[in-house]
This record gives C-alpha cells, sequence and structure tokens, in this order.
C-alpha cells in the first residue's frame, strides 16, 4: 500500500509540473476564447429575454406560465449581465497587460519575463 501512495504523489507532483508549465499559455488561450464567446452568449440571452418579456405581456399574472416566464426572464438577465461583465473584465484585463508589459519584458510566461527585466538583459548592445 505504501508503494501505491509513494506512486500516487509522485504523480500529482508530475501533473503539478506539468500543470505549471502550460499555466499561462492556457490562461491566454482561455481568455481568448471567453472575449470572443461572451458577448455572443449575452446576446443569446438577450433574445431570450425578449421572448420571455413578451410571454409575460400575454400570460395571466396568477399563473403557472407567468411565474415560469418571470423566473427564466430573470435567469437569462442575470446570465447575460454576467457575460457582458466578464467580456469587460477580459478587455480591460487585456488593455492593462498591454500597458504595462513591455513587449521584452512580457512572454507567454510571464513570470520568467518580469524576472529577466529585472535581473537585466544577457544581450549587449552594439558598442
Amino acid at each position: 500500500m505504501k508503494i501505491r501512495i509513494h506512486d500516487f504523489l509522485n504523480l500529482l507532483a508530475r501533473w503539478r509540473g506539468e500543470h505549471a508549465r502550460v499555466q499561462d499559455q492556457a490562461t491566454s488561450a482561455n481568455l481568448s476564447r471567453l472575449r470572443a464567446v461572451a458577448p455572443l452568449v449575452a446576446a443569446l440571452n438577450a433574445v431570450h429575454v425578449l421572448i420571455f418579456a413578451l410571454q409575460l405581456v400575454r400570460a395571466p399574472v396568477d399563473s403557472n406560465r407567468y411565474r415560469w416566464a418571470v423566473g427564466l426572464l430573470i435567469t437569462h438577465l442575470t446570465m447575460g449581465l454576467t457575460m457582458l461583465a466578464v467580456a469587460g473584465l477580459v478587455v480591460a484585463a487585456a488593455v492593462i497587460v498591454t500597458r504595462v508589459c513591455e513587449p521584452r519584458h512580457c512572454s507567454a510566461n510571464s513570470s520568467e519575463g518580469h524576472d529577466a527585466g529585472s535581473r537585466g538583459s544577457n544581450v549587449r548592445s552594439p558598442a
């Protein structure tokens, strides 16, 4: 049993290493996807809100259909506003990172880029 626990701990350590190697690239790819998809999801939720608002106008106030439409309208409105906020935050973060990071200091692995910038460059300028 002890050997299996040791193997499992080794496996977890290997996964941590793999995660650390791809973390920045995965984050960048996911933020790019989110930047593209969030406005589309917000627009789709806006269409749903309009549909459920029209159903509210036609349904009697004391019916189950009315309560169902109100619940779905609130749900889709919340999801749409959340996606708009997420899209805005992703775009704002990209602007901030672009302004803060100089191209020579920021790379796919931002921690290495900042460390290299703080220690100075190994590249000599022509004399």
